[in-house]
């Protein structure tokens, strides 16, 4: 049995089109689409990770743009589901058979969490951290007694870990072969 820890965002959702979609929710509101993408990208930079309420407050603090209460409806009732990777339910279920499964995710804990929970990815999993800081950084002080398997789509991330750990096993994508 090994221990295999996924990241989130991009690795198993869909992070580039769910972004792009909140992109064009506010274009939908009104909102230039370049103003959107530069406020995300503001949201990201200022806060240290992104959150929807961060942007929607760049949006009104630094652009002057009002975004309505129904922006908020419309998210709660996005189907998260919809931005789970192909595949990816079915390998956790056979991984899990035979693994312990760890998701490791960066981000705003509240808003890291809604993605998780409501893509309906959270029951996989044996333990679920998210951290506001680098990946490498919150796993120095655990210790693994089994082999590790990690898994992410960052390159940069991933060279950290590897630095770090050099006895993890470290893929951009689970493989086959990797358990």
């Amino acid at each position: 049995m090994a221990i295999i820890i996924f990241d989130f965002d991009d690795t198993l959702f869909d992070t580039k089109r769910f972004n792009t979609d909140i992109v064009e929710r506010f274009v939908l509101h009104g909102v230039d689409r370049e103003l959107a993408r530069q406020a995300y990208h503001d949201t990201k930079s200022n806060m240290g990770n992104y959150t929807l309420n961060g942007h929607i407050t760049t949006l009104r603090d630094v652009h002057s743009k009002e975004i309505p209460k129904d922006f908020y409806d419309w998210f709660e009732t996005l189907d998260l589901e919809s931005y789970v990777l192909p595949d990816v339910g079915s390998l956790l279920v056979e991984l899990g058979q035979n693994h312990k499964l760890i998701l490791l995710t960066k981000g705003e804990n509240d808003f890291q969490n809604i993605k998780v929970t409501r893509s309906d990815l959270a029951k996989h999993f044996q333990e679920i951290h998210i951290t506001p800081t680098q990946k490498e950084i919150f796993l120095a002080d655990k210790i693994f007694d089994q082999e590790v398997i990690f898994i992410n789509d960052k390159q940069d991330e991933n060279q950290k870990i590897k630095e770090n750990f050099p006895h993890f096993k470290v893929s951009q994508k689970y493989e086959k072969g990797d358990h």
